[in-house]
């Protein structure tokens, strides 16, 4: 499971703190891929505010997406459908008080 400890040591990471024991690429993918929400292998304050919202279950990590865009085509109004799969905080499937917004 992620905690707060998770974290602080990334927002500590992130203001630039010397541990001299740990640093950002130290840390195991799993835990890398939380502190980087965006996955665009940066490390900002933002991800350190949208992981602090995730463990107050406010927001959930997105961990998989699949698009189904073959009724789409030019002039029609076929369907885009996305399976999306949300986890909570503990690392278990977010089934409940979780929605998904899409800009198309």
């Amino acid at each position: 499971a992620f905690s707060i400890f998770d974290v602080t040591l990334g927002e500590l990471i992130f203001k630039g703190i010397n541990l001299g024991f740990l640093s950002y690429a130290d840390m195991c993918p799993r835990v890398r891929s939380y502190l980087d929400p965006t996955l665009d292998e940066t490390f900002s304050i933002s991800d350190v505010q949208y992981t602090l919202r995730v463990l107050a279950n406010k927001l959930r990590w997105v961990v998989d997406i699949a698009v189904d865009d073959s009724a789409v085509v030019a002039g029609t109004r076929g369907d885009l459908n996305l399976t999306v799969v949300l986890e909570d905080f503990t690392g278990g499937r977010a089934t409940t008080q979780a929605g998904v917004r899409a800009e198309i």
